[in-house]
């Protein structure tokens, strides 16, 4: 109760010292509405501004107060705005700063008043300053100058089809607010069931056009809903249709899976979704034998199916089995307008049904999957004018384990299953 007297009587004696002025009608606003996460500090040039313009009224010793909603100040103490000799401030709570402008200094009718809104998030919805002119000539206002994320956004998974493990996840965006160029939200589905594709990522208002579905590549329990550009400033929506899942080896059968979505920038709840009667590892998906032997030109598909090919697999000085390339695409259902050859940069680059891109370049060991570089234990090459890639790095790179490829050194012979 005293500091709530003490603030009182402060306030009280600024604005009986202030000499009486016209009111003038300024003109106020601030540099950006940022999208944030809760608990984010805005300092440096990270701030927004809250610029008062330069007004011919604006003469005479002025003070007036900004006050903060969903956010605290980080000024402490009374000082000096940044840049801005003559404009002082002093703290009086976590939420209210007073400012002083000293005429003698600074001359607010030809110079605009800019103040930097150092300041910390605090919780969701939109982060405000509001001015009090007191007896000032500035005019009073609210300006938002930042928002947390998703506090408008409802999610609902629908179309969900136990047999073929198919769903559809709609974002509907009622916050009219422009979204970065990120990952918005992860979205996860337990039980060891994996994200195997989808139909289609399409967007509406400001999501159109820019609404991409990422499986992540090293785990794909794990997928993302993601912008690539930032968006307009409006409401919109996001469908994701006929996302395909599949069991694993890890799938255990009875067990319903459990879809999780939760932002993966800004703030907001965990939603989760039970998806019952999903088909066991044994009843989901199918899968393919396919043997490849070290010097033959053929591989056997099912254990009895030949299928012939022009150049035979080798074991390099390395120990390590390699394939050419146009074999393991095909004989993994990547068709050749899917493998692109770059005489130039002697790279090739394949897609496979997870939407994943693989590029190795002629003479390296390395192996790029969706931009992310890693080390193979040996390098591609050129023999008999044909592309050879290591198979088990490859493999990996297209979604399948180690535990399904397997080797016989008995026989020299490589067995892949591999699911359809």
């Amino acid at each position: 109760m005293k500091k709530k007297l003490a603030v009182t009587a402060i306030l009280t004696a600024a604005a009986a010292v202030m000499p009486s002025v016209s009111f003038a009608a300024t003109t106020n606003y601030v540099s950006t509405d940022k999208p944030v996460k809760a608990d984010e500090y805005l300092t440096g040039s990270n701030a927004p501004i809250l610029t008062i313009e330069a007004n011919e009224d604006l003469i005479g010793s002025s003070y007036f107060t900004l006050s903060l909603e969903n956010a605290e100040w980080l000024y402490e103490g009374t000082g000096v705005m940044p840049n801005m000799e003559g404009v002082t401030y002093t703290v009086f709570s976590d939420n209210l700063l007073g400012i002083q402008i000293d005429p003698n200094v600074f001359d607010a009718s030809s110079n605009d008043i800019q103040i930097p809104l150092y300041t910390q998030i605090t919780s969701q919805g939109a982060a405000t300053v509001t001015i009090d002119p007191k007896e000032s000539g500035v005019s009073e206002g609210v300006y938002t100058f930042a928002h947390v994320n998703f506090p408008g956004m409802t999610i609902n998974v629908s179309d969900i089809d136990n047999v073929n493990g198919t769903f559809t996840i709609k974002f509907k965006d009622e916050y009219p607010y422009q979204m970065p160029n990120t990952k918005l939200f992860k979205v996860q589905i337990t039980n060891g069931f994996i994200f195997e594709s989808f139909e289609s990522a399409e967007g509406t208002g400001k999501y159109t056009d820019i609404v991409n579905f990422k499986i992540d590549p090293k785990d794909p329990s794990t997928a993302y809903v993601e912008t690539t550009s930032p968006s307009a400033s409006s409401a919109g929506t996001m469908t994701i249709t006929g996302v395909q899942v599949a069991s694993s080896s890890k799938t255990e059968e009875g067990r319903s899976a459990y879809l999780t979505i939760e932002p993966a920038y800004g703030d907001g709840s965990m939603i989760k979704y039970e998806l019952q009667n999903f088909k066991s590892h044994e009843e989901a998906k199918e899968y393919s034998e396919i043997e490849f032997i070290i010097g033959k030109n053929y591989y056997i598909l099912e254990g009895d199916m030949v299928i012939t090919i022009e150049d035979a697999p080798f074991v390099d000085a390395n120990g390590r089995t390699m394939l050419p390339l146009r074999v393991i695409a095909n004989a993994f259902d990547i068709p050749d307008s899917d493998i692109i050859w770059s005489p130039s940069a002697q790279t090739v680059t394949i897609k496979n049904k997870l939407g994943k891109t693989v590029t190795v370049a002629i003479g390296s060991n390395i192996i790029t999957v969706d931009g992310v570089e890693s080390e193979m234990d040996t390098k591609a090459v050129i023999k008999n004018g044909r592309t050879y890639l290591p198979v088990r790095p490859v493999l990996n790179s297209l979604g399948i384990d180690d535990s399904d490829i397997i080797w016989d050194s008995s026989e020299n012979k490589i067995t892949v299953n591999y699911r359809y």
